[in-house]
């Protein structure tokens, strides 16, 4: 969560959490800053921004059965040393994450205010998600007279704790058995406008996910975007696609705003899952948890339904929510020689449609509502006659009347 303002999207998300007690949650339940999906007692459970740490499980792996858990703390009931960190806190949580460590479940959880670096990082421990939890007290602090902000703790392999914000960028440390720092050195991973970082392994590298841009302005957080970048050491460099180091602004957008799912943020990946939350195009901003897939193509991460893609190579369709809208889609011609693209689908339902066309940067150069259509087939025409020769990814989002969206996304060339 960084150093923001509480937006009044903010407040709406942290309402809904405190009213929902032990009611069913929708398929894509209310979430901010969602934690890495862990499992217990034949539940899936994700942490999340709230009061006393909010949680919430699901029985099934469609997550159609969302219900609120009980609460590690509550608003006005937790461990008395964190006022020694964070004066003024109020028993509002931020991002907390959980892993499962030693035969325990480690619950790491930020406590600070809005636009200070006052903060800490504290660590409870349970052998149930349900617990009781047992409070280990501080893990890293922050103050005006040091370099980072302690807050958006993520945990690497039960090894190491990546952690920051704006303020001061992304910071490393080892971690002992105990689950906290070994010693005093940090390696500083990125800088700049990040927060929310992440490190996942894929074959000989490390991949730091973060988030950069404006957060917790609701539907007009449009910049908030997930990126990524890699190296061959867990310390650093982090490289993007382009080589830019993160430690100098560089980063590979991964996950971008596309249709209704505003402002990605907060990237956690287990059970091979990707979790991340979104501001809702379709519900005033609300912020909301969604769930997706991860692959990987020419040594670079794919988000399923992210919007962005570090290596478009071919048509894919880029979620997976259970859907009925048809996939066929044609973009042609294929390369663009005459400054016409057509765009070409079959609505086999009414549907929400969307055209946008991003360059390999992730700018978005061209996008158009085309409003709500009947099941009808539709071609759409692109004058891209202002547009510079090279490559760009066009992306064709379907929503139907329940809310259940459909991306296809591919490479065009305009020559």
């Amino acid at each position: 969560m960084a150093s923001r303002r509480l937006s009044c999207n903010a407040v709406k998300i942290l309402f809904i959490l405190i009213v929902l007690t032990a009611t069913a949650l929708k398929a894509q339940p209310p979430s901010h800053d969602p934690s890495t999906m862990v499992t217990s007692g034949g539940r899936y459970w994700i942490f999340t921004t709230g009061d006393g740490v909010w949680c919430m499980s699901s029985s099934n792996t469609n997550f159609t059965d969302w219900r609120a858990e009980p609460t590690p703390y509550t608003k006005t009931s937790w461990p008395s040393w964190i006022t020694t960190y964070v004066p003024n806190f109020a028993g509002t949580f931020w991002a907390p994450e959980v892993v499962f460590v030693n035969n325990q479940y480690r619950l790491y959880y930020s406590c600070s205010t809005f636009g200070s670096k006052n903060s800490c990082i504290g660590l409870a421990t349970a052998n149930s998600l349900s617990g009781p939890w047992t409070d280990q007290g501080v893990v890293v602090y922050s103050n005006s007279g040091t370099s980072e902000n302690a807050i958006d703790p993520a945990i690497y392999a039960g090894s190491y704790l990546v952690y920051g914000s704006f303020f001061g960028g992304i910071r490393l440390a080892a971690i002992s058995s105990t689950g906290k720092p070994r010693n005093s050195t940090r390696y500083a991973l990125a800088s700049g406008d990040c927060e929310a970082p992440y490190i996942v392994k894929n074959g000989s590298y490390y991949y730091l996910f973060i988030n950069r841009g404006a957060c917790c302005q609701g539907i007009n957080s449009t910049t908030y975007r997930i990126q990524v970048g890699r190296s061959a050491s867990i310390t650093g460099p982090y490289l993007d696609k382009n080589g830019n180091d993160l430690n100098n602004g560089g980063g590979t957008n991964l996950v971008v705003t596309t249709g209704r799912y505003i402002g990605p943020g907060h990237f956690g990946y287990g059970q091979g899952k990707v979790t991340y939350h979104f501001y809702d195009g379709n519900d005033n901003g609300n912020a909301k948890l969604r769930i997706t897939t991860l692959s990987w193509s020419n040594g670079w991460p794919v988000v399923s339904g992210g919007g962005a893609r570090v290596a478009a190579d071919e048509q894919l369709a880029e979620d997976d929510l259970k859907t009925e809208l048809s996939e066929i889609v044609s973009f042609f011609p294929n390369p663009v020689k005459e400054n016409i693209l057509t765009v070409r689908t079959r609505l086999p339902e009414k549907a929400t449609v969307q055209v946008k066309l991003m360059d390999l940067k992730g700018n978005e150069v061209y996008t158009e509502e085309l409003g709500i259509r009947a099941a009808e087939e539709l071609d759409h025409e692109i004058n891209v006659s202002t547009l510079k020769k090279g490559i760009y990814i066009i992306h064709l989002t379907k929503e139907n009347s329940e809310g259940n969206a459909k991306t296809i996304s591919s490479r065009v060339t305009i020559e």
